[in-house]
């Protein structure tokens, strides 16, 4: 390596409010920084490189702020007479199915990165609890989003979701190239469909996906425990479960510890039905599925059968054949509310 990364996070810090350097400062790893940079000869060269890739990030986030017409340096009203902004002084409850409807709310404000946290650090904490708690709750875990990953401006795979399921999970085939290894491109289409089915956002914005990444875990956690989230004045409140590790997450006193209880027994592994691998290289601890993971994944599979996506085998088919046939001959049982 011909340059310094010390020296571009210097730069960055002392340009923090130009060209989004700021999304640097708070958001990209040495890592990052180094693809970006690619093959610089020096720090001058590094330099340029990274803002050029800075430059789409800044400039999506401009066309945010445009489009949401909202002052995001303002107190603002994620609900209707739910919670006034994301301030620490705020003194109503806000349930996991309201945060749910809150995540586009939650993602702004982590747009606004490290000016929201100079005007007061409870609006990005109490941004992260409102994901958590979002991601959390039914109706998000179950939602069905789909996206395309397009090759050279066709579509070349297009991709159905369950809520988080696949997060995390690079055994999935859509997200393997055809030499086996992990894409970039699926990943980034997944990030960018993930952001857009969620937050309402045309792409995946750094500020926004690094808090993601934290929220997801948890709220993997809260569900897999059967434990309920919402929000007491800005703050993540979690009740019911039970077991030790319950227990923990239940007396966390911050966000950041409960983080470390969510990442040390992550609860899911390759094997259980409808979860994905956590995050990082190790495999978490089995645990059984619920049932509304169990029935996406089992909708799915009968719909890709459906469309001739999805190859099953007969044993599969059957039962299949028999769930079909149990709905058709009780549809009381199964009708809508």
């Amino acid at each position: 390596m011909t340059y310094s990364i010390k020296a571009i996070r210097a730069h960055a810090e002392a340009n923090y409010n130009k060209d989004g350097w700021d999304f640097l400062v708070e958001c990209w790893s040495d890592e990052d920084i180094a693809e970006a940079a690619g093959k610089a000869r020096s720090d001058k060269a590094a330099i340029a490189k990274v803002k050029a890739a800075l430059r789409p990030l800044a400039e999506r986030r401009e066309e945010v702020r445009a489009e949401a017409d909202i002052d995001w340096r303002e107190p603002v009203t994620v609900g209707a007479g739910v919670a006034e902004g994301f301030e620490a002084e705020q003194s109503e409850v806000m349930t996991a199915e309201q945060a749910g409807e809150n995540l586009p709310a939650a993602a702004q404000a982590a747009i606004e990165g490290k000016a929201q946290v100079e005007q007061g650090k409870a609006k990005g904490t109490a941004a992260l609890a409102v994901m958590t708690a979002g991601f959390a709750c039914d109706e998000v875990a179950g939602r069905d989003w789909t996206f395309d990953i397009m090759v050279k401006g066709d579509v070349h795979t297009h991709v159905t979701c369950t809520g988080t399921n696949e997060f995390g999970n690079d055994d999935l085939a859509w997200k393997r190239n055809g030499e086996g290894a992990v894409s970039k491109v699926a990943q980034s289409a997944y990030k960018n469909g993930l952001c857009a089915a969620f937050f309402g956002l045309k792409n995946s914005v750094p500020a926004v996906w690094t808090m993601v990444s934290k929220a997801i875990p948890m709220a993997r956690a809260i569900r897999e425990e059967g434990m309920t989230a919402k929000i007491v004045d800005g703050a993540l409140v979690l009740e019911g479960g039970s077991g030790e590790r319950a227990e923990a997450m239940r007396a966390a006193k911050s966000l950041s510890a409960l983080a470390k209880v969510a990442e040390g027994k992550t609860g899911t592994s390759r094997e259980s039905h409808g979860n994905a691998k956590g995050e990082g290289d190790g495999e978490g601890e089995a645990r059984i599925a619920t049932p509304a993971e169990i029935m996406a994944i089992a909708a799915r599979l009968v719909e890709g059968a459906a469309k001739g996506e999805e190859a099953l085998s007969n044993t599969a088919l059957s039962f299949a054949r028999k769930i079909a046939k149990l709905i058709a001959d009780n549809p009381e049982a199964f009708a809508e509310d």
